[in-house]
């Protein structure tokens, strides 16, 4: 089978913490995710990230598997607690597949997953030819309008703090005055017009809710819920939904009620559909931008000295304002609005060149080219655009030319580094850029009407002489 790598290990056994434990199926996906957490002075961080399995009911039972659970065919999410972390560092999120013999044992009280001993791994970049699933997997595309279901939760006294209205409003759009950034309009701008988030049509039903302008409140009894974990409270909601929600919303957003700690923010699951926030948080337009680019196979991005990336929304705090900010050019040349505009060099083809970028807010000034990519010997892709600082441009790095790398595949999910921030007459080296040898990128002019940077990108080993012209124009 092609695009397929099968590695066999060996993994600890893990004693299931549940005499109750149940036999699932020998296949699982594997799915990352990070948890933002809010420490005592009210900063926002990262966890490490984890490695969860997602089987489903109807899976194992289709194959006689001996499994008690209601709703047959609900997904189900557990966090995979012996994983070796190599094995975990090295999946890919929603295409990895774990097969275990023996399959695995999943506590549901715990929702904890351990994997026996002998389990292989299948990492397969299509994972719909295996037909092991029938996951939903509309969440991956990027250039479409998308539907998206807000779930609320209430048990006993305990609800979802903002209302069905507020949540519609201020997520996508809907009631409100039309000038205020939110979720759907952000994603529509940034992607001029390719991509938008909008309501599940009402009527839908999910297991006897119906959907109203794409939000619907659970009810759920106390009882089914154990302590107060958001996993169990997220299991619970889940329930509710019935059997694949995923089918009949692309994205599903649930906002657990207050009372499962204060101390955790949101988190959403790699290359997949599902998004989770704690209360408030769920009312945050830029808390859902952020996490459901993971959903759309985004990572973060950082700068040199590992803080946040301040030009990307990707790399912002939430409690920055998303209203002018879009991505950088790493994530914007993934999500492949431009793709008819981007210029691609290698080591192997580069040839001495000048280049004249533009940003993305003057889009309909210009018919050239966007967002240059040059893709080292050593497995590094380096990209390099004009923030244009505009109606939508960020102000780190506003008016300025931007070189950020990338060491995974252009399409695949990777941390971005903003390298520098270069302006008129500023240089950057990069070393070893292949058998050209070290390549130079430089700011030669920036100008106006519209606004203008011309790049010079030259290589050690090229003669002067042979200097080619091309344009390439880019922004967030």
């Amino acid at each position: 089978m092609p695009n397929m790598m099968i590695l066999t290990v060996i993994l600890i056994a893990a004693a299931s913490s549940c005499c109750y434990a149940i036999r699932t199926d020998k296949h699982c996906t594997i799915l990352k995710t990070k948890i933002v957490n809010e420490d005592d002075n009210g900063q926002l961080y990262s966890s490490e990230s984890k490695c969860y399995c997602e089987t489903s009911e109807r899976s194992a039972t289709r194959r006689g598997l001996r499994r008690n659970l209601s709703g047959e065919g609900r997904s189900i999410i557990a966090e995979m607690i012996d994983l070796d972390p190599s094995i975990c560092d090295e999946a890919v999120s929603s295409e990895t597949i774990v097969t275990s013999s023996d399959g695995f044992e999943w506590d549901s009280a715990a929702n904890i997953i351990s994997t026996p001993i002998g389990a292989s791994i299948i990492s397969h970049h299509g994972w719909k030819d295996l037909e092991l699933f029938s996951q939903n997997d509309q969440h991956l595309i990027k250039t479409r309008h998308k539907t998206i279901l807000i779930v609320r939760g209430k048990y006993i006294d305990q609800e979802t703090t903002p209302s069905e209205d507020a949540l519609r409003r201020d997520l996508l759009g809907v009631g409100g005055d039309g000038n205020t950034a939110n979720l759907s309009s952000h994603y529509e701008t940034c992607s001029n017009g390719k991509l938008s988030f909008g309501p599940v049509v009402t009527g839908v039903d999910f297991n006897g809710y119906t959907s109203n302008n794409s939000v619907i409140t659970v009810n759920f009894d106390d009882s089914s819920v154990t302590g107060n974990s958001h996993n169990t409270v997220r299991d619970a909601m889940l329930t509710e939904l019935g059997t694949n929600p995923e089918s009949k919303a692309d994205h599903i957003v649930l906002c657990i009620p207050p009372g499962t700690g204060d101390s955790w923010v949101a988190y959403s699951y790699v290359n997949h559909w599902l998004s989770v926030y704690n209360d408030d948080w769920c009312d945050n337009p830029f808390a859902l931008i952020r996490e459901l680019g993971h959903n759309l196979n985004l990572a973060e991005s950082v700068s040199m000295d590992s803080s946040p990336d301040q030009s990307d929304i990707m790399g912002l705090p939430y409690s920055f304002s998303p209203s002018e900010i879009c991505f950088n050019g790493p994530n914007t040349y993934q999500m492949g609005w431009y793709s008819d505009r981007h210029v691609d060099f290698t080591s192997r083809n580069l040839i001495d060149t000048e280049v004249s970028l533009i940003g993305f807010v003057d889009l309909d000034k210009s018919d050239e080219s966007m967002i240059i990519r040059l893709s080292s010997s050593s497995g590094i892709d380096y990209y390099v655009h004009f923030n244009h600082r505009a109606d939508y441009g960020s102000d780190e790095g506003g008016d300025q030319v931007l070189i950020a790398s990338k060491d995974t595949l252009p399409l695949d999910y990777g941390q971005s580094i903003l390298l520098v921030k270069l302006n008129a007459g500023e240089e950057y080296i990069i070393p070893n850029f292949g058998r050209s040898g070290d390549l130079k990128i430089q700011v030669t002019e920036l100008g106006s009407n519209p606004r203008k940077a011309r790049v010079s990108i030259k290589t050690k080993l090229n003669s002067e002489d042979t200097v080619a012209s091309s344009s390439i124009f880019w922004d967030r």
